[in-house]
């Protein structure tokens, strides 16, 4: 019996935890390791025209703060994602380039993805701006639950803070019409010549879960036999 004991609990133990939700959180979803694992980093080149050469239409890194008045900081842990556009690219041509971070997801209904998102206007025009977008399993786009503009003329172009400024760290949420696999893309697009640099900021995303996890009834089974077999050893020691 004291051997058995501790590996039913065990059972016990592992059957409750195969049965919890299956829904798939975001991997890294507040960059506290310091890099972009989990997520697929995708960056946009264009050719400059003061270069001469091809060259990466932005920037992407993992940081702890930025700026410094006021200072922006992490809104959970000490890390958040800067994706930003290109100062001084001097682009050639009418183009359009965006830098993003993706992955999928294997969301279930009702599921909500929420996050926290924020932005630097660089650009007195309206050439830049930062985004969350939602796209299904095909690449379809279902919804953007955030998006900021650049620009110096709010009533022209668009966005909630001035040139130069950073807006607050503002919550998006977005809730799951249906089960499946799900991409969260997180990005920067900027347009022309991308001669000002404007920048998105991401952190602590995660899903809330839409019910609580119910256990199987061959779990509920398996603690049954666990506490009976418990108070069979409590019994034994008795005598």
């Amino acid at each position: 019996m004291k051997r058995t004991l501790p590996i039913l609990l065990a059972i016990g133990t592992v059957t409750l935890g195969l049965t919890q939700s299956m829904t798939a959180a975001p991997a890294n979803g507040s960059f506290e390791s310091g890099s972009f694992d989990g997520w697929r980093l995708d960056m946009a080149r264009g050719y400059s025209s003061s270069n001469h050469r091809y060259r990466a239409a932005g920037s992407a890194t993992v940081v702890s703060s930025f700026g410094t008045s006021p200072l922006q900081s992490a809104i959970a842990g000490s890390k958040f994602a800067i994706l930003g556009s290109l100062a001084n690219g001097n682009f050639t041509g009418n183009r359009t380039y965006s830098i993003s971070l993706s992955q999928e997801l294997a969301l279930t209904q009702g599921d909500t993805l929420t996050g926290w998102s924020s932005f630097f206007n660089g650009d007195f025009e309206a050439q830049d701006s930062a985004w969350v977008k939602i796209l299904d399993d095909e690449g379809r786009l279902v919804t953007t639950p955030w998006r900021e503009n650049s620009g110096c003329v709010p009533e022209q172009h668009f966005n909630s803070t001035s040139f130069h400024s950073t807006t607050p760290w503002t919550q998006w949420s977005w809730q799951a019409p249906a089960s499946g696999s799900y991409t969260l893309s997180l990005g920067v697009t900027t347009h022309d010549d991308n001669n000002y640099a404007s920048y998105g900021f991401f952190d602590n995303i995660f899903v809330i879960p839409a019910t609580l996890p119910v256990p199987e009834p061959s779990a509920f089974s398996l603690v049954a036999i666990g506490a009976a077999a418990l108070a069979a050893w409590r019994r034994n020691r008795q005598n």
